[in-house]
Formats: structure tokens, C-alpha cells, sequence
């Protein structure tokens, strides 16, 4: 039997968090049911459905991130982009991407999310350490996606936030992108 890679996973989670309702779930036999529908549907496979844990799915609504996905006015899912990006020269390139979620929440902020599920190694433990490694890694990619909304939605990003599921974590990345 083939294990599924990390990125397979990845896939697989952005696939549930594409569809999982709003408001969450109450119990772990809700979110299970939930994630039976899907193979039903054939969104997922029953070997990305046995992947998926559902503490980390029932965490992510337990958290400040969470909370403000459920209470959210008006959240976006999975929204294709492609912008083209001139340099100082005036050379152009095209960049396409998928945000994950951009949500507007109680408050009327603009929320861009985007969710993780990378490993978090021991080192990366410490909270300071996390927030560094997390900047490095995915910086230019959020600040790129928070451009492309602007630009083409003529809505300002107020907050770009890095959920981090394996760590049950959400990290803002306002101040360092």
C-alpha cells in the first residue's frame, strides 16, 4: 500500500478546507461524516480521507483564526489569480496562483489565509524561531497573493496570516512582509 507524500496531504487538506462549512463542527463524528461525504463526492480519496487528521480540522475552529472564519461576513475560497508584475526594466512577468482564503471578517478587515501544513522540525519549536523560518519560507509568496487581491479585487488586505496546522498555530505576517 502507497503512503501518501506530504504534499498529497497538503493537497488533500486544501481540498477539505475548500469545502468544510463555515461554522465548523461540533463533535469529531460530524467532522468524520464530513470528510465521508467528500469521498462520496470524490473529492478526496478514502486514502487522503484516513490522512487527514481531525484534531488538527477541529482545532483550526478553536482558534482566533478559526473563530473569525466562522463569524466571517463574506469568505472566498480557493480564488485563482493571474497578475502581471512589471520590474524597475519594464520587464513583465505573469504570476498565477490560488488563495487559499480571503475572508472579511466582523470587523469589515480583509483577511488573506493561507494554510500550512508543512512539518514543524523541533528546532522551529520555539514561537520567535517559527515566525522567522515561516517568514523565509513563505513571504514573497503571501505578499505576491495580498498584491494580486488589490490589484484585481480593488480590496485592501488589512492582514496576511499563515495558518499553521500541523502546529495548531496561526502566525500574522503583517509585520514582516
Amino acid at each position: 500500500e502507497k503512503q501518501l507524500t506530504a504534499t498529497e496531504i497538503g493537497t488533500a487538506m486544501h481540498t477539505v478546507m475548500q469545502h468544510v462549512p463555515q461554522q465548523g463542527f461540533i463533535n469529531t463524528e460530524e467532522a468524520q461524516r464530513f470528510l465521508e461525504t467528500l469521498v462520496e463526492k470524490q473529492l478526496i480519496t478514502e486514502e487522503e480521507m484516513k490522512a487527514i487528521q481531525i484534531e488538527q480540522l477541529l482545532h483550526f475552529f478553536a482558534t482566533p483564526i478559526g473563530k473569525r472564519f466562522s463569524n466571517a461576513k463574506k469568505l472566498y475560497r480557493e480564488v485563482p489569480f493571474t497578475l502581471s508584475v512589471s520590474d524597475a526594466e519594464g520587464d513583465s512577468q505573469m504570476i498565477q496562483g490560488i488563495v487559499d482564503c480571503l475572508m472579511q471578517d466582523y470587523d469589515g478587515k480583509w483577511v488573506l489565509l493561507d494554510y500550512k501544513t508543512d512539518k514543524i522540525l523541533p528546532f522551529f519549536e520555539e514561537e520567535e524561531a517559527l515566525i522567522v523560518e515561516m517568514s523565509k519560507r513563505y513571504s514573497v509568496q503571501i505578499r505576491l497573493y495580498a498584491e494580486a487581491v488589490e490589484k484585481i479585487l480593488k480590496i485592501k488586505v488589512d492582514e496576511k496570516v499563515l495558518y499553521l496546522f500541523e502546529a495548531g498555530k496561526e502566525i500574522q505576517l503583517e509585520a514582516l512582509v
